[in-house]
């Protein structure tokens, strides 16, 4: 074996040695080509804010996409196994900050357009009936008194042969719009094929193809003058 007695030469010349030939020392690696070995620089993951302050919601929105507890769930709202907050009743976001010692930043739903939150420890709590206090009106009275004669412009809106009247039929949705016939993509095709079999009854009808060719051939010869 040659090759051995070479590299015992080389190695007894010395590591560090100038003896000329180009060392290279090659270390041990594990990498390989991996998802977890691949680019960091990956898409995004669509988080933060999906609902602004004082945006509407209804139970189940997503307000607020985050990794850990960046923000906590408020007043009616919840936070999911993702750390997601989103909405648990039909309200008005709210970003605040907690009152407790800690305030911590907190996200919640407000009933109303202009509940304040965070509210006092010792506030009443807000209505849940879904229904919102509306100062009764009185309406106008539109009842026409009994004997006023109809003016030409009843007379006008009544129906024939009745003296109620009654509204146009453009208003009430009777005015019939314009018919357009739908056009075949295959109607030509159709008019030729019966043109063809009106044709083809008007030969039978005269006796048949070769009979209709005898005839066509005398009037040709007698053309001719033959």
């Amino acid at each position: 074996m040659g090759i051995l007695p070479s590299l015992r030469n080389i190695y007894a010349g010395g590591i560090g040695s100038n003896s000329g030939i180009l060392q290279q020392a090659r270390h041990a690696t594990h990498k390989a080509s991996k998802a977890a070995n691949g680019s960091s620089n990956t898409a995004g993951k669509r988080l933060g804010a999906k609902k602004t302050a004082g945006e509407r919601v209804v139970p189940g929105m997503i307000i607020y996409r985050q990794r850990g507890t960046l923000w906590f769930p408020g007043e009616n709202a919840g936070i999911g196994r993702d750390h997601t907050i989103f909405a648990q009743s039909t309200g008005y976001v709210r970003y605040y900050r907690d009152s407790g010692p800690k305030k911590r930043k907190t996200i919640g739903v407000a009933l109303t357009p202009n509940q304040p939150l965070p509210r006092p420890p010792n506030a009443a709590r807000t209505r849940r009936l879904g229904l919102e206090p509306v100062p009764l009106a009185e309406k106008e009275d539109v009842s026409v008194p009994q004997g006023t004669p109809l003016t030409q412009e009843d007379w006008a809106k009544a129906a024939p042969g009745s003296y109620i009247p009654r509204p146009e039929n453009w208003r009430i949705g009777k005015v019939m719009g314009p018919v357009v016939r739908k056009k075949s993509v295959f109607e030509g095709f159709e008019r030729s094929a019966k043109r063809k079999e009106a044709m083809l009854k008007k030969i039978a009808l005269k006796g048949g193809k070769s009979r209709v060719k005898a005839k066509a051939k005398t009037r040709a010869k007698k053309a001719k003058g033959v």
